[in-house]
């Protein structure tokens, strides 16, 4: 779907590592679920794929703050326990571990889906 007609794929979305439960039921499922819903939405509304990917970069960004802020020795607070901390540590090494290779202006070939599927835009 993200190719020339009759060529090769433009882009390919994927994780790179072994997919720890945690990439797709993390702790506080709902905030964590977002960004995969967002890469589907704006991939079948046939934005560029590497814009798609924007939320799953924030949520790298966001768990490994949050693992730097719980390592921190002047961490106001109590600790909280070690298996949230282990369970944090993996949710930022799954958010970490997904790749696009190939062309992030790569997009949706919806004109493709439409002809294909007999599907036709009646607006």
């Amino acid at each position: 779907m993200l190719s020339h007609p009759n060529g090769p794929a433009l882009a390919v979305f994927g994780q790179v590592e072994r997919a720890w439960g945690n990439s797709i039921r993390p702790r506080g499922l709902g905030q964590w679920m977002r960004p995969f819903r967002n890469l589907i939405s704006r991939v079948l509304k046939s934005e560029p794929v590497g814009h798609g990917t924007k939320d799953l970069s924030d949520r790298f960004i966001a768990a490994s703050a949050e693992l730097d802020l719980l390592n921190d020795t002047s961490y106001p607070g109590a600790q909280p326990p070690a298996s949230e901390v282990a369970a944090l540590r993996v949710e930022c090494n799954d958010a970490r571990n997904y790749v696009l290779l190939g062309d992030p202006a790569a997009r949706l070939r919806i004109d493709l889906l439409a002809s294909s599927s007999g599907y036709r835009d009646r607006s």
